[in-house]
Parts: structure tokens; sequence; C-alpha cells
């Protein structure tokens, strides 16, 4: 199950658990990488080690951003906030 959107009430919980899932999988795996490729260039220095960490750290975070632009998005209408609730439309 992937929490991609609005979900039904009944499956809120499971929505919130998939999503929290995902995020600490993600964390664990941006740690990973980085103590790899940190501890892998320790040698050549320390502060050679950190700057090929944040070289790495920018490079996903770019690509974070990149990917977030891709995410379908609300409808203009909803953005603007003039949605008004179903009882003020009738």
């Amino acid at each position: 199950m992937f929490a991609d959107g609005p979900a039904d009430p009944s499956r809120a919980g499971s929505a919130s658990g998939a999503t929290s899932t995902t995020q600490q999988v993600g964390y664990a795996l941006g740690v990973a990488v980085t103590g790899v490729i940190f501890f892998g260039a320790a040698d050549e220095g320390i502060a050679r080690a950190f700057e090929l960490s944040l070289i790495q750290l920018a490079i996903a975070a770019a690509g974070i951003m990149v990917a977030s632009r891709l995410l379908p998005g609300r409808p203009a209408r909803e953005r603007s906030g003039a949605v008004r609730p179903a009882a003020a439309q009738a």
C-alpha cells in the first residue's frame, strides 16, 4: 500500500503507517549511503570525507527537489482557496 493522496477515513491509520514507514526507510538509506561515502573516504582525511559527503547530500537534495515537482498537485481552485464548503454551495 502506498499513501499518495487523501485516504478514506477507515484507512487513515494504514495510510499514516505506510507514510511513516516509507519516511523511516528513506532516512535509514540516506544515513547508510552518507556513512559509506564518508567512511570510505576517511583515509584521505576527514576534511575530504566531509566534502564528499556534502556533495552527495547536495546531489540528493537537488534530486528530491526535482522529484517533488513531478508530484501531482491539487487543482488550481483548491490552491487559491476558492473552494466553498458543500453546505455553502447549496
